[in-house]
């Protein structure tokens, strides 16, 4: 049985949506319409949970699938386009979805042109008609040594247009591909149709940032707010207890202005940092809020809060 309760708490002055009964641990979240639309953090603990699901905004279950459902190996994006709910697969896969989170249409991303490698991330630029997928392509054969980061599709067939952001080798590193808080980047679109992208997990903060009208990407500066985002190690174990303790980007979020909040998660302290860039790509302040982002509806934040039964969504708005 799935219970829900929303109320706007006064006090602290924003909006939850309790969820007394999870069908999964929420990982990102898209507002489509009047509906929540999440993505699950899966693990092999909870494959057999749901990869997607919907809710009202009163916290009702609308729509749930698992990934043997979806014929999917793992979804990690959502987005909508006017073609509906777009889904991607780990593999490079895009899943459209109906309301009912059944699969309408598959559509695949390789083919004789650059594609995304281990496919992260995606976002719809509804003034560019172009869903944007984040995935290196190799330019030299192998992740590590350069790669062509952005790739554009246009509708309804999700036809390939172009790719963009080439960027360089990374250091001489092994296994690589078995690294992907260094391989993956998150990239969202801002209220003026500047693009950002943002690595997952990088000693370095590595970031860019394209501004609305302009083709040239600027490198984020983080400058002394930098977090500690774990760096990378040959030991299996020692780096998995890096990412699973450390840093790392989850998300962002924007202002009319143009400005963009840079969420990081910390599971260990189940912490979000909230840092602030302007539209040109400089840090400038931060926020600690407790819970973990998972996603935003207009400038207000979501964030997602664990509790001994079930979890909360919070709703926050923070000026810039």
């Amino acid at each position: 049985m799935w219970l829900a309760v929303f109320f706007l708490n006064l006090a602290g002055g924003f909006q939850q949506i309790a969820l007394n009964h999870l069908p999964a641990t929420p990982d990102k979240l898209v507002a489509v319409g009047h509906q929540y639309w999440l993505v699950s953090d899966i693990t092999p603990q909870t494959q057999g949970q749901p990869a997607v699901w919907a809710i009202s905004p009163r916290g009702e279950l609308l729509a749930s699938a698992t990934l043997e459902q979806l014929r999917a190996r793992l979804i990690l994006d959502l987005t909508a386009t006017p073609q509906g709910l777009v889904a991607l697969d780990v593999y490079g896969q895009l899943l459209q979805l109906d309301e009912k989170a059944q699969v309408v249409h598959r559509f695949t991303l390789r083919g004789n042109h650059p594609f995304p490698r281990y496919a992260h991330s995606l976002v719809y630029d509804s003034q560019a008609k172009l869903l944007w997928v984040h995935g290196c392509h190799p330019t030299q054969g192998y992740l590590d040594l350069g790669c062509l980061e952005l790739h554009a599709f246009r509708g309804p067939q999700w036809d390939y247009v172009t790719s963009q952001l080439e960027t360089p080798p990374l250091a001489p590193l092994a296994n690589t591909e078995k690294d992907p808080a260094r391989s993956y980047k998150l990239v969202r679109k801002d209220a003026r149709g500047g693009l950002w992208v943002v690595t997952v997990a990088d000693p370095a903060g590595a970031g860019w940032v394209r501004p609305a009208g302009s083709e040239a990407w600027r490198q984020l500066q983080w400058g002394s707010l930098l977090l500690p985002f774990p760096s990378y190690v040959h030991d299996p174990a020692e780096l998995q207890r890096r990412l699973d303790e450390g840093w790392l980007v989850v998300g962002m979020a924007f202002d009319r202005q143009g400005g963009c909040w840079v969420a990081a998660y910390q599971a260990g302290s189940q912490t979000t940092v909230l840092t602030w860039f302007s539209p040109q790509g400089v840090a400038q302040r931060q926020r600690r809020l407790p819970g973990r982002f998972v996603g935003s509806v207009g400038e207000e934040l979501v964030l997602f809060q664990a509790q001994d039964k079930g979890g909360v969504l919070q709703l926050r708005r923070l000026a810039p």
